[in-house]
This record gives C-alpha cells, structure tokens and sequence, in this order.
C-alpha cells in the first residue's frame, strides 16, 4: 500500500500581475475578514469579497476592517523629550557620595480644585545623571511666548515598583478631580452630555469597558502637567513666577522624576486599554453584539475624544520647537 502523495499548496507559478497584487496586499495587510476565514484579499477598501457577502452578512461575522484594536493607541504612549516612541523607565546611576533617600510631598496641579488637595509621598535619591540620556530640562511657553527650559537637580523616585502603586492610587482618588478639570475645558454641548452619560453608565456597570476607557480619558489629561512639590524638601527647586506656565506660583518635580511619573501613568493606560481591547473583542465577536452596541458606542466616543484632547495638546507643544519642527513629535 503507497502512502499518499503531498499535495501542493500553490497551483502553477504566479503571472507577474499576481505577484504584484500579493505583494502590495501583503505591504498593506490583507482585512481581517479575509485573515480570519483565509481568503484572498485583494487590497481594496472594502475588499470585493467583502462587497460581495455585505447584503448577506449576519451580525456576529467581522466586517471588512484592516486595523488591529491592539494597535489603536488613543493618547501619548512616548516621550519626546527622551527621544522614546514609547516611555520606558530610566535606568539610572545612583550616587554613590550621596546615600541617603529624601521624602518629598507632591500633588497634581488642579484647575477646578477647592479646599485640601491629595499629596502623594515618595522618596527619591540624588543620580549622577548620563550626559544625552538623562533628561535634566524641560520646555514650556511663557508670557509673549517666550520659551522657557528651566534645568533641574539629578533627582529621581528610587522605588519604581513602590512608587508605581502609589500613584496609582494616587490617580484613582483624583478620578472627580480630573473630571472636573475636564468639565471645565469642554465647551461642546454634545460631548459634555455624552460624557455625563458614560459617567452615568460607567457607575451602574463598574466592571464595563466603558469605566475603563473613562479611566484611559482622565490619566491621559493627568499627563499633560507636571507634579508639583509641596513641603519642606523642595530637593533645590524654585518657585515659578510666569503666570502662563503650568505650574505658575510652584515648585515642578525635577525632570527626570517627572518622566519616570509620566512613564508609570502611561503604563498603567496601557493596562487598562489592554482590558478595553478584549472587552471589545468578545462583543464585536458575540452572537449578542446587538445588546452591546450602547456600551461599544460610549468606549469608541470616550476614546476617540481622549485621542482628539491629547492631539491638540502634542500640537501646542510642538508650537514649541517651530525652529525644528517634526511631525513625527506628534506621535510622542
């Protein structure tokens, strides 16, 4: 008894216009209807295939759609300033002439806050700072536009994971602070009621997607300002007397610890938008997508309007380096 022949996958050779299709279909990514049943694409938005099955599609079969939700990143996910598309925490050279750890008192500096603010206590050691690596300045706008690059003391958090957990905590007990701030910035009758409403729906639904891309919104503004220091130990900082800046009247976190804060909020985003892309999936993909489709509405609205704040704010800060702009900035 012979064993059965192989078959081939590839009937014949490819004529040089196939070639050149599969080609250009790989370079741009084939949609995932195709991916996911294994068709031939043909590159086209919609794809003919997509086309043709459209009339006949029922709920639960993916629609002709290339992008990946993995991919969709609604706020700043780098740092231009350390030249990093995506922040990771600096790995610093502690001094060895100076051993001791300092605590220091910072709070987040809000707009629409009354009465006693949140601190937040971490402690922090003296670095010897990596000249082109370490980041010791930072850029702000003044008055008449003047730009201003205050450089600040090699000091930096000494517990990553510690202070990671403190400000998260720290963020979460901000929540009705940072949407208060939010309030006060959205002139747009429409997205003010349909933020109200994903608030409302967000607090009878604590555990929906809708909650966490509320979350994503406000640690995405959290991000626009830097901390500020309250307190006796002030690690050689000095007040700020330009009624234009962020932190006019205040002591701003060295730069460095500013970057490793804005790091630690940027991973925590991830993590929560990590839990809104599997939410997401599991009602895209359901029999019951139907009964979802109010909660996917109030997360994409939630999410494109966090993506519309940030990518105003890169804008204003790329106003900045007019001299040497790069529209890539935008990116980080």
């Amino acid at each position: 008894m012979q064993p059965p022949k192989k078959v081939s996958k590839r009937k014949g050779q490819l004529d040089e216009i196939t070639r050149e299709n599969a080609k250009r279909v790989r370079k741009s990514g084939a949609c995932l209807r195709c991916r996911m049943l294994k068709m031939q694409c043909d590159g086209n938005h919609p794809c003919m295939r997509c086309k043709t099955v459209k009339a006949s599609v029922t709920i639960w079969v993916m629609p002709c759609f290339r992008g990946a939700l993995a991919k969709i990143i609604p706020f700043r996910a780098g740092n231009s300033r350390a030249n990093q598309e995506v922040s990771e925490l600096p790995k610093l050279l502690w001094d060895s002439d100076d051993l001791n750890a300092r605590t220091i008192r910072i709070r987040y500096p809000f707009n629409s806050a009354v009465g006693t603010i949140l601190e937040l206590s971490i402690s922090v050691r003296r670095f010897k700072p990596n000249e082109g690596r370490d980041v010791l300045k930072d850029v702000w706008e003044g008055e008449n536009g003047e730009r201003h690059e205050p450089e600040f003391q090699p000091f930096a958090c000494y517990n990553d994971e510690a202070t990671a957990d403190l400000l998260k905590k720290y963020i979460y007990e901000c929540d009705t602070l940072l949407e208060m701030d939010l309030t006060a910035i959205d002139n747009d009758e429409i997205s003010r009621t349909t933020i109200d409403e994903a608030i409302r729906f967000a607090s009878i639904h604590p555990n929906s997607c809708v909650r966490q891309a509320q979350q994503i919104r406000r640690i995405a503004y959290f991000c626009t300002k830097s901390m500020t220091i309250v307190g006796d130990e002030t690690l050689g900082g000095v007040t700020l007397n330009d009624s234009k800046l962020p932190t006019h009247g205040q002591i701003p976190v060295p730069s460095v610890l500013d970057f490793q804060l804005d790091t630690i909020a940027i991973t925590i985003m991830f993590n929560l938008l990590k839990k809104v892309e599997e939410g997401l999936k599991k009602k895209f993909n359901s029999k019951t997508s139907k009964e979802h489709w109010y909660e996917i509405y109030l997360v994409c609205f939630l999410l494109l309007s966090t993506l519309e704040r940030v990518t105003q704010f890169q804008l204003s800060y790329l106003s900045l380096f007019e001299d040497k702009k790069d529209e890539d900035m935008l990116r980080w």
